[in-house]
């Protein structure tokens, strides 16, 4: 099927038959930017909604498989979907359509990122990290040898010193982490509860047997995510 035939004929129709001010139309640009089209009146044409979603879906199909052209007119179209989806424009794509091309964008996503951080054009090519005094540094690989002459080490420096937290109840020094108390039993302790509370929770373990296998292997798997230093 000849697509690109399909949409010249859409845009040629609709400059012969511009529609009327009053009717709602979303503007098109015939060559699409990202492909070197302007903003020149000469590429620009108002179209109807479902004209505007039949013209960026034909783009779509212009394109070879894998292309980079093909890529760019997956993304107009997507988004063009969203932007429909996060107002009331009207919508009028279809599920499988949708479907099958979003697949085929996303797979192109990975593809074009993958291409796009690969040698050159990776931020983090010819560099790499040195240290010295604690210092880390990110230089060009070139100046390698001058650094290590000058006393730098390759890689940065990991080594981070142990910060101690007190617990809030038993006032224990451990590990930090992102709580305030040593323990769960700590920070149970430390708060308080209303009976009607107390009640619930003492009614809940009615019945309840845990086995001593199971409050060591509960001891243990606490006082590793804790850090305790306690003996």
């Amino acid at each position: 099927m000849n697509y690109e035939k399909i949409y010249l004929d859409l845009i040629n129709r609709r400059k012969l038959n511009p529609l009327p001010n009053f009717v709602y139309s979303e503007r098109h640009h015939i060559l699409p930017r990202s492909l070197g089209g302007s903003n020149e009146p000469s590429n620009l044409i108002r179209l109807s909604i479902r004209e505007h979603y039949i013209a960026h879906l034909l783009l779509t199909q212009m394109f070879k498989i894998g292309s980079v052209e093909r890529y760019k007119m997956l993304c107009a179209f997507m988004m063009m979907n969203l932007n429909s989806e996060s107002t009331n424009r009207p919508n009028s794509r279809t599920s499988r359509i949708y479907e099958k091309l979003r697949i085929e964008w996303i797979n192109h996503m990975s593809i074009f990122a993958q291409q796009n951080q690969s040698g050159t054009k990776n931020s983090q090519f010819g560099t790499c990290w040195v240290n010295k005094e604690n210092i880390d540094k990110k230089i060009k690989k070139e100046d390698l040898s001058d650094f290590i002459r000058a006393g730098w080490m390759t890689g940065r420096y990991s080594e981070k010193p142990i910060k101690l937290t007190v617990c809030k109840f038993c006032k224990t020094e451990f590990l930090s982490s992102s709580g305030k108390y040593c323990s769960i039993s700590c920070a149970n302790k430390d708060r308080t509860l209303s009976t009607d509370t107390k009640n619930k929770i003492r009614n809940s373990k009615v019945g309840h047997i845990v086995t001593q296998e199971t409050k060591e292997k509960i001891s243990i798997s606490q006082k590793k995510y804790y850090g305790t230093l306690k003996s």
